[in-house]
């Protein structure tokens, strides 16, 4: 009778600092630019608005050949009326 497989994943731990340097953090090049720190917002989208973005992030890869992530087309999308408000004041 062959043994079974042991199910304890314990011995699988990647030390935190180890697990930390090896996750690249996202930044807009601007962030990157002024030295500036970051905050995370999450932000929860219907399943149609998710796969829009999927596919808007798509097309632009694919007319422009540079790679547009959700994370920066969110962060674009957001730089547009927050420039044309300060613009108007």
């Amino acid at each position: 009778m062959a043994a079974e497989p042991n199910s304890d994943m314990s011995n699988l731990r990647v030390p935190k600092a180890a697990a930390e340097s090896s996750v690249p953090v996202a930044r807009t090049d601007e962030a990157k630019a002024a030295g500036e720190g970051s905050k995370s917002l999450t932000v929860r989208l219907t399943l149609r608005d998710y796969w829009a973005l999927r596919d808007f992030c798509a097309q632009h890869e694919r007319q422009t050949g540079d790679r547009l992530t959700h994370q920066d087309a969110l962060v674009r999308g957001l730089h547009c009326p927050l420039e044309r408000e300060r613009e108007a004041a």
